[in-house]
C-alpha cells in the first residue's frame, strides 16, 4: 500500500508540473490579447523548453498567434526586433498544427484566428507586389494558400485566385519553374480558362523549352477550342517557329470561327509568301484589305510582294540576250512596278511618317519616271531626317 500511495504521490506531483507549465502557454496568450507582448514571449520561451510542453502543438500556435497579434500591434519598438513577423507566424502555426495529429487544435476557437491572419498575409503580399518585391509577395501568398488548409471554415473552397497571384509573382521574379507549378494547379480548376495555358507557354519559352510551350498551347485548345487568344497564339508560334503547314492548318480553324478577321488573312498572307506562292498571297492580302480597308501592314506587304516580283521580272529581262524578249520583260516588269505605287501611296496616307514607305515610293518613281512625284517624295524625306535629326 505505501508503495501504491508513493506512485500516485509521484503522479499527481507529474501532473501538476505538466498543469504548470501548460499554464503558462495558456497565460501567455492571455497577455497577447491584453497586448503584454515582452512578458508573454517569456513565457512562451520557458515552454518552449520545458519537457513537458516543448512539443505540445498549442505552444507553437501561441507563438503563432504571438507573431501574428504583434504584426497588428502599434508596438513598433518590439516589432523592429523582428525580420518578418508573418514569416514567423506561419512557421509556427504551421509547425503547432503539423504536430496537432489528434486534431486538438482544430477543435478550439482557431478559425476566426487563422481566417484574420490569411488576410493578413493575402493583403501585405499586395503591398509587396504593388512595390515591386515580387519573391516577398509570392511567398506570403504562397503562405496563404498553405494556411487555409488547417481552417474548417476556408479549407472547403480552393484558393484558386490567390495560387494564381503565387504564379504571376514567380512570373515577375524570374522564378518561372515555380509559376508553371502554380499555373498548373490553377488549370486544374478552370480558372482564367486559356489565358492560364498562355501563361504557362510564356513561362517555358523563358526557360528556351519550346517543346513544352507548343505542347502546353496544344492542351489549351484542346480544352478551350472557342478561345480565341490561345488560337491566335498557337498560330503566332507557328509563324515565328517556320512552320508554314502547321501555321495554315491552325489559321484555317481560326478563319472558320472568326472569317471577318482581317489579321488571319493577313497571317496567312504571310505565310503564302513564305512558301513562295505569290497568288495565294495576293489573294489574302486583297481580302484582309478587303475586311479592313484601313489595314497598314497588309497594303506594305502587298507592295512589297509586287514590287519584289517586279525586281525578278527586271533581273530576268537583264539576264536576256534577245532584245524583243528583254523589251517584253522590261514592260511587265514596269506594270508590276506600277500596281505597288497604289499600294505605297495608301500606306503614305495611312501613316506619312514611315520611312520605308518613303524610300519605296521614292524608289518606284525614279524607276518609272514619274520625276515630279520624285522630287515631291524627296523632299518629304530630307524634311523627315531633318526633323529627326534635331
Amino acid at each position: 500500500m505505501k508503495q501504491i500511495a508513493l506512485a500516485f504521490i509521484l503522479f499527481t506531483l507529474s501532473l501538476s508540473v505538466s498543469i504548470a507549465q501548460k499554464g503558462k502557454v495558456s497565460a501567455a496568450l492571455s497577455l497577447i490579447t491584453n497586448q503584454s507582448f515582452e512578458t508573454a514571449k517569456e513565457k512562451l520561451d520557458q515552454a518552449a523548453v520545458h519537457a513537458k510542453t516543448k512539443d505540445w502543438p498549442k505552444t507553437y500556435y501561441a507563438y503563432g498567434v504571438f507573431y501574428h497579434e504583434l504584426f497588428k500591434s502599434d508596438n513598433d519598438e518590439l516589432k523592429g526586433q523582428y525580420d518578418n513577423l508573418l514569416n514567423e507566424a506561419y512557421k509556427n502555426y504551421k509547425k503547432a498544427f503539423e504536430m496537432d495529429t489528434l486534431n486538438k487544435l482544430q477543435n478550439q476557437a482557431t478559425d476566426l484566428n487563422l481566417y484574420d491572419f490569411y488576410n493578413k498575409l493575402f493583403m501585405q503580399g499586395v503591398d509587396y507586389f504593388n512595390t515591386e518585391k515580387y519573391k516577398e509577395a509570392g511567398e506570403l501568398w504562397e503562405y496563404a494558400v498553405d494556411i487555409r488548409q488547417y481552417s474548417t471554415i476556408m479549407n472547403e473552397s480552393i484558393d484558386t485566385s490567390t495560387m494564381y497571384n503565387v504564379a504571376i509573382a514567380a512570373m515577375r521574379e524570374g522564378n518561372h519553374e515555380k509559376a508553371i507549378k502554380f499555373f498548373k494547379k490553377v488549370t486544374e480548376y478552370d480558372y482564367n480558362e486559356g489565358n492560364t495555358f498562355i501563361l504557362i507557354k510564356n513561362s517555358y519559352l523563358a526557360l528556351n523549352d519550346s517543346a513544352n510551350a507548343v505542347k502546353t498551347l496544344q492542351e489549351g485548345f484542346e480544352k478551350y477550342p472557342e478561345d480565341q487568344n490561345v488560337l491566335i497564339e498557337l498560330i503566332n508560334y507557328y509563324l515565328t517557329a517556320g512552320a508554314s503547314q502547321s501555321a495554315l492548318e491552325y489559321l484555317s480553324l481560326a478563319k472558320e470561327k472568326d472569317p471577318t478577321n482581317a489579321s488571319f488573312h493577313h497571317a496567312e498572307g504571310t505565310l503564302f509568301d513564305k512558301m513562295e506562292d505569290f497568288d495565294k498571297s495576293v489573294a489574302s492580302y486583297e481580302k484582309a484589305i478587303e475586311l479592313n480597308p484601313e489595314f497598314f501592314d497588309s497594303y506594305y506587304n502587298l507592295g512589297v510582294l509586287y514590287f519584289n516580283n517586279a525586281v525578278k521580272i527586271a533581273e530576268e529581262a537583264n539576264m536576256t540576250l534577245d532584245d524583243k524578249k528583254y523589251e517584253e520583260l522590261k514592260k511587265e516588269a514596269d506594270e508590276v512596278f506600277n500596281q505597288a505605287i497604289p499600294l505605297f501611296e495608301k500606306c503614305h496616307e495611312l501613316d506619312s511618317n514611315d520611312i520605308n514607305t518613303m524610300d519605296n515610293l521614292k524608289i518606284l518613281y525614279y524607276r518609272l519616271k514619274m520625276d515630279e512625284k520624285h522630287e515631291e517624295m524627296k523632299a518629304e524625306i530630307d524634311a523627315y531626317n531633318a526633323a529627326k535629326s534635331e
